[in-house]
């Protein structure tokens, strides 16, 4: 029920422009976006390095950002007006959030320990058994 959406959902990528990707802070994993790493990354990005797409979830015609803030605020910074986005398809809000810890714990800077204590509530609130928190959060 809760695996990948890499997994469960046909995954396809576009060009959008910058103020469609929509920052839910009910679906984003972490306290707050950190300051310094959007300015590493628009820093990286006016040298020309290469970053993935910034992965969005489709919901009630929207796209919210599943992975990629710092990202996207380093676009931003750079006044960039368009940007190559990776696009889930299928999944409800629940599972929106369930998928931006699952990519957001397995790359960057560690969730601290009131992050995870936010996720391991917001999960428990739902209802969804101790193993399969554990699972998610590893």
């Amino acid at each position: 029920m809760f695996g990948s959406a890499r997994k469960q959902n046909k995954m396809k990528t576009k060009i959008i422009q910058i103020g469609e990707a929509i920052c839910d802070k009910e679906i984003y994993p972490r306290n707050l976006v950190d300051w310094m790493t959007t300015y590493r990354y628009a820093k990286a990005m006016q040298s020309k390095a290469k970053f993935p797409p910034i992965t969005v979830a489709s919901l009630n015609n929207k796209l919210l950002v599943v992975d990629g803030f710092h990202r996207l605020d380093a676009y931003k910074s750079n006044k960039e007006t368009h940007i190559e986005v990776e696009i889930l398809e299928g999944l409800d809000k629940h599972q929106i959030f369930i998928e931006s810890v699952k990519r957001n714990i397995g790359h960057g800077r560690q969730f601290n320990s009131q992050e995870r204590t936010r996720i391991i509530l917001t999960l428990e609130k739902w209802e969804i058994s101790k193993e399969v928190i554990s699972e998610i959060v590893r």
